[in-house]
């Protein structure tokens, strides 16, 4: 995998980046959290969902994987097509600044998620 200059790390000095599926945990850490709430596997935690609304191994077995450069791509042209349009929600509300602080602490790949 080669390094991709458009991110503020480099995926391949992060070991689980570059993974087929990324999966945010070992299973040894997996393991552990379900020890923690009483579970056994996700499989138990996850029961009250009705299996109609589940993915099912089979629906990740038929999926084509892409590859990161083909993933960042698809993922560009999708937003591309996302309508941008001027909001006036909070208009008046006063100015404020980020802290510096803030950008570098982002960049560090091992303190965000999905939701940062």
């Amino acid at each position: 995998m080669k390094k991709d200059n458009t991110l503020p790390y480099d995926i391949t000095s992060l070991p689980r980046e570059g993974k087929k599926f990324y999966i945010s945990s070992s299973q040894e850490e997996l393991d552990q959290m379900l020890e923690s709430i009483g579970k056994k596997s996700l499989d138990e935690l996850y029961k009250h969902i009705n299996n109609k609304v589940k993915f099912s191994n089979d629906n990740a077995k038929n999926t084509i994987p892409l590859s990161y450069e083909e993933n960042l791509n698809a993922l560009l042209n999708l937003s591309k097509k996302n309508n941008n349009y001027i909001s006036f929600i909070g208009d008046g509300l006063r100015s404020f600044n980020v802290p510096l602080m803030t950008e570098f602490t982002c960049g560090i790949r091992g303190l965000t998620t999905a939701y940062t």
